[in-house]
């Protein structure tokens, strides 16, 4: 991820130029993960689902950080629940893209659900030191410092340099 926002523009502005494909909220992500024929539908063994302010501040979790009730709030009734690796969708819709607009296409029945592990991010190259991480100015200290980069104007105060 450090790697592909390296390639992204630095400010806001251009970053909204840069041409996306962006699937419908409704259709999943299936995969053929281990080319062996067999499509599975992208899940994780992480349970978090965070409810945010209008500015994207985290406040709360949807659920518990447990398998089962956040599969139950995330697919209701949609899900054959079992052990990891064993998990199955019912109904899974899918999306094709005409030129960049995703549509609905076709729709797959008992799907496996692949469950990629959870790995914590391993890099992390500095400490904050006067603000907390996860306060407004540790928050928007990271917003900034992704952004550094050429035609970027920096905003010092920002990176708590004034």
């Amino acid at each position: 991820m450090s790697e592909f926002r390296q390639l992204m523009p630095a400010s806001s502005d251009d970053l909204l130029k840069v041409p996306t494909y962006r699937n419908e909220p409704f259709c999943y992500d299936v995969f053929d993960f281990n080319a062996e024929g067999k499509p599975q539908v992208m899940g994780v063994q992480y349970y978090l689902a965070f409810r945010s302010t209008n500015d994207h501040v985290p406040i709360a979790t949807y659920v518990t950080n447990k398998r089962e009730p956040f599969y139950r709030w995330l697919y209701g009734d949609n899900v054959n629940l079992g052990p990891v690796g064993s998990a199955t969708l019912k109904s899974v819709p899918v999306c094709k893209f005409v030129g960049r607009k995703a549509v609905e296409g076709q729709t797959f029945s008992n799907v496996p659900l692949f469950e990629a592990k959870w790995t914590p991010e391993t890099i992390q190259f500095y400490d904050i030191k006067g603000v907390a991480p996860d306060s407004t100015p540790g928050f928007e200290f990271n917003r900034e410092l992704r952004k550094v980069g050429h035609g970027h104007q920096t905003d010092r105060a920002k990176l708590l340099l004034k």
